[in-house]
């Protein structure tokens, strides 16, 4: 160092090191504060938990909500831990990771990107057991997942389908189509797709994937008896060109008085406000996985609370029809053919003609395919099922948990319910005698499904 002086006393400056600098491990200020601590560094551990979060479907604000109500459980509410960026890192770390975490799993947001992206997954969702097809000119994409599957193998998936659209499901401007088939959870998907609009050149590439997909399709019928659409002119030309014969045209008994209300739409709100929280996605990828996680466990927890008998819908509207049909007698009920029964009304001096094989019946309540007191009247009368009737026996129940858990269900005996078939039937007494139900609070639900 130049102008030092030679008979400097410090040996490290007379080698030729301008300075000895002394630290002082005493800080000037308070190191365990809250403000001190979300400065610490995040963990090696702490990255994969986020990205564990976001590949479960969750957001940044959902993933900080979910990390840190796990924090909550193991330190408490107000606990220091709380404030420690090592185990509980800030927003703008977040934000960080979660976009490497977008561009390497989803991609950028253009058509052809997600394309890409959707190839490079395809092994993924084959492992999974996830169906994943598309259509780059036009753009369609085809998700069917494993519930999904399953619901083309059981019997209702070959009666009646249901098709909807939603638009604006991510920041393209996607549209979200789905196709239900009704059940005893009200309705579960056979296929979801997703295209750049609405119109018929869209819904036909989109149509085309499913049959091509699946070709023993609506349980080996390769196409659903009908289908019940809203006003949707393109659907309906989309559906009559990839399955000529049977697309719905008009609306009949055979429709069980189903609209798409019935179903559809409330499955489009599901989407949006459970599975999407009510906002857009990033881009089809994002929305292809979705489907595939978040959705399908929707709909997985849906099927497990009904066949475990946690809800009891079902059994409440078939014994408040039972009590309503009391006063209709046998004689009121007269057969005109072999699946039309004529119901007098107890109100008016009018007749209802039921159709058993349909489920259909055009009282106020049966016109809109909800199983009614004329109906639970013929049932019970002339000891008949009708396809508007509650799943509540053990049939309906493991063909439901077949549906939900594939070879994984449990053994048929585990779906019994409490009540057994002898008692249900000595329980018909009451309606064969006209005595109001109300005053037999013990009585179960009659079986006949």
């Amino acid at each position: 160092m130049r102008g030092r002086s030679k008979n400097t006393q410090y040996k490290f400056v007379k080698d030729g090191l301008p300075a000895i600098i002394k630290i002082n491990n005493d800080h000037n200020h308070n190191i365990r504060s809250a403000e001190a601590l979300s400065f610490l560094k995040p963990s090696e551990e702490c990255r994969p938990q986020f990205e564990n979060y976001f590949n479960d479907g969750l957001g940044i604000s959902e993933s900080i909500k979910m990390h840190e109500s796990k924090l909550e459980l193991e330190y408490g509410i107000n606990s220091n831990e709380l404030a420690n960026a090592t185990i509980n890192p800030k927003y703008r770390t977040i934000r960080h990771w979660y976009d490497v975490w977008k561009e390497n799993n989803l991609g950028s947001s253009n058509d052809i990107s997600v394309l890409q992206k959707l190839e490079e997954k395809k092994k993924y969702y084959e492992e999974n057991g996830i169906i994943v097809r598309y259509s780059e000119n036009p753009f369609a994409i085809l998700v069917i997942t494993s519930i999904m599957k399953r619901a083309h193998q059981l019997p209702f998936a070959k009666d009646i389908a249901f098709v909807d659209s939603t638009s604006s499901c991510d920041i393209q401007s996607h549209s979200v189509t789905f196709m239900l088939a009704p059940c005893g959870v009200r309705a579960v998907p056979l296929g979801i797709f997703i295209t750049k609009g609405q119109s018929t050149v869209d819904y036909k590439a989109a149509f085309t994937l499913l049959k091509q997909s699946m070709p023993n399709g609506f349980n080996a019928q390769w196409f659903p008896k009908q289908f019940v659409i809203d006003d949707s002119e393109a659907e309906k030309q989309a559906l009559q060109s990839i399955w000529p014969e049977w697309c719905l045209v008009f609306r009949d008994a055979s429709v069980h008085g189903h609209q798409t209300n019935n179903f559809s739409e409330v499955n489009v709100r599901i989407f949006k406000d459970i599975v999407l929280s009510r906002n857009k996605a990033y881009n089809a990828v994002a929305l292809v996985d979705f489907i595939c996680t978040s959705l399908e466990e929707y709909y997985l927890r849906r099927l497990r609370t009904f066949v475990n008998g946690r809800n009891d819908t079902a059994r409440h509207v078939f014994e408040d029809q039972l009590k309503r049909a009391v006063s209709i007698k046998k004689d009121s009920i007269k057969k005109l053919s072999e699946n039309i029964y004529r119901v007098q009304s107890e109100t008016e001096n009018t007749f209802y003609e039921v159709d058993v094989t349909n489920g259909f019946c055009p009282c106020p309540k049966g016109k809109l395919g909800a199983f009614c007191k004329h109906q639970a009247a013929i049932c019970h009368h002339h000891e008949m099922n009708v396809p508007s009737l509650p799943a509540i026996n053990t049939e309906s129940r493991y063909l439901l948990a077949k549906l939900a858990f594939c070879e994984h269900v449990r053994e048929k005996s585990f779906y019994i319910p409490l009540t057994s078939e002898s008692n249900i039937i000595n329980n018909n007494t009451a309606l064969k005698e006209g005595v109001d139900l109300n005053d037999h609070e013990n009585n179960s639900a009659h079986d006949y499904l």
